[in-house]
């Protein structure tokens, strides 16, 4: 049976999956990163802002939607995968799933490994997946096509490929910029080999901070060092929230315009001593 079909049957006995449409087409121009599942990760219960996915951010659309919307843009033939919980307050994410035609995977709420590991049973993903933060509105496309563009090249060589800031993994930066790539054997030996909850919540630390188990690559970005401690676009806080907004005005005033890359927020960010303290402050309240 067509995966397709099969899955449209299936939803009929699982409440707890949601299917929107059929995977993507090829695109008209072929990408050599077409097809690499992207997988955000949402729930609505924050603990320093709940609700923060949904809040009203930019161009009428909320956090989560703003950055559902530049993902199918600019990776059209990328099957796109909403990783939420199965409790009553994600039913508003599967709802703007299914609203905007992504795919929808609800799963456990406080072990975040195990419902990455079924999405990818789910849905049939085996090689590598691209894990994202649904809270980072300045996700930077260029930095996802490069991953994208990477794996491509050493095909199935690397468990994990990720970005680093004066060796730091950018994961755990405060800049929300970046995503990460990860082998789904990587995630699936870690779910069956590692008790420990805190891999378990936080999915990939395990894989990245571990040494001789997986192959790791860091992609150094030596230019923003100087910003390690003085700009923060990872919404946590409503503090986060409102500074992002701030930003995202100062930069992107009309909705025909590109969406402002990390330099011209590096610049933004370094001519604006006001902005620049706010977001110093929430650094030290939530260093990573």
């Amino acid at each position: 049976m067509h995966r397709t079909n099969r899955i449209k049957k299936e939803l009929k006995h699982d409440p707890l999956l949601i299917f929107t449409e059929d995977l993507p087409s090829t695109p008209a121009t072929p990408m050599v990163h077409a097809r690499v599942p992207l997988i955000v990760q949402a729930r609505m219960q924050s603990t320093r802002y709940p609700g923060k996915v949904l809040k009203p951010f930019a161009e009428g659309r909320s956090l989560l939607e703003f950055q559902l919307v530049r993902l199918k843009q600019a990776f059209p033939g990328s099957p796109i995968v909403i990783a939420t919980s199965n409790t009553a307050a994600d039913d508003p994410i599967a709802q703007l799933a299914k609203a905007i035609d992504v795919f929808c995977y609800r799963g456990e709420e406080r072990d975040v490994l195990k419902r990455f590991v079924n999405a990818c049973r789910y849905f049939g993903f085996n090689r590598q997946i691209i894990r994202i933060c649904g809270d980072n509105p300045f996700l930077q496309m260029e930095f996802l096509s490069r991953l994208m563009e990477e794996a491509a090249e050493e095909s199935d060589a690397d468990d994990y490929i990720g970005f680093s800031i004066n060796r730091i993994p950018a994961i755990r930066t405060h800049f929300g910029f970046f995503a990460e790539l990860v082998a789904v054997d990587a995630l699936l030996h870690v779910y069956e080999h590692v008790e420990d909850p805190v891999f378990h919540e936080h999915v990939t630390n395990y894989i990245y901070e571990s040494t001789g188990t997986f192959k790791i690559r860091l992609l150094e970005v030596q230019s923003l060092i100087p910003f390690l401690e003085c700009l923060r676009l990872t919404v946590d806080s409503r503090e986060d929230f409102e500074n992002a907004v701030y930003i995202y005005r100062q930069l992107h005033p009309s909705s025909g315009q590109a969406d402002p890359s990390w330099k011209d927020i590096m610049d933004f960010v370094g001519n604006d001593p006001a902005i620049k303290g706010r977001m110093t402050q929430q650094i030290r309240l939530y260093t990573k």
